[in-house]
């Protein structure tokens, strides 16, 4: 078919018009994904590796951490959940060193001596660390150590063996607790840095409330007066 001059010169004012439009739009410029929100189970990243702190990890946590294809730590003590676990395995997801338990401060120590199942469900109660020890003489140099910043509940056999050696100490009001009744009188009074008891009589929400009530109290009452050397006050 033969094109008259008319035609060329149209199909041309077309082509140079189509190529002026398309140089008026502007490079695309490349859209970058959005940042990973942070989710309630709490995230971190470090490079590659995403920090979960969630005690309960699951696939739809893991899907708004966009952990795919990288490293993840967890809390000690999360659980993964079985969703979460296939998730995993799905998308190459490699499980690192696990983050410790955060640090919690602690009210006092129990220094048992043998053993005192019911000492140590009350300590857990009450937010007190356990710590086993020999004899009543390791009892009582553990608490001599530790008296300085924590309170100190000692579990023996000779109880008041212990609150002897201790009270050798001016810094040091240990109180010997033959039996569970009545005990809050004397802790209101003196507000003993050291408690010595043995375990026998002592039920789990009796040892609860001792602690309780000795994690309450710092320093010794206003009225509290020291005997100085030559026995006067």
């Amino acid at each position: 078919m033969k094109l008259s001059a008319e035609k060329i010169d149209e199909i041309v004012r077309n082509v140079l018009r189509e190529l002026q439009t398309r140089a008026a739009v502007p490079p695309t410029t490349p859209v970058q994904p959005p940042a990973a929100k942070p989710t309630g189970a709490g995230t971190g990243r470090s490079d590659d590796v995403v920090v979960i702190r969630g005690r309960v990890v699951t696939e739809d946590v893991l899907a708004e951490s966009r952990v795919a294809g990288k490293t993840v730590s967890l809390m000690r003590g999360a659980i993964l959940t079985p969703s979460g676990r296939d998730y995993i395995r799905k998308n190459a997801v490699r499980l690192s060193s696990i983050l410790p338990e955060p640090e919690v401060s602690v009210r006092g120590i129990v220094l048992i001596a043998g053993k005192s199942q019911t000492a140590q469900a009350a300590a857990q109660a009450a937010s007190w660390k356990v710590s086993q020890v020999e004899d009543s003489l390791a009892a009582a140099v553990a608490a001599r150590d530790a008296v300085a910043s924590v309170r100190v509940l000692c579990v023996t056999e000779d109880p008041s063996i212990v609150a002897c050696l201790l009270n050798r100490e001016a810094t040091i009001r240990s109180a010997v607790l033959g039996r569970s009744e009545g005990f809050e009188k004397l802790i209101r009074r003196m507000h003993p840095n050291v408690v010595c008891l043995s375990s026998d009589g002592w039920s789990f929400s009796e040892l609860t409330r001792l602690l309780r009530m000795m994690s309450s109290f710092s320093g010794p009452p206003d009225s509290w007066k020291e005997l100085i050397p030559g026995g006067i006050r």
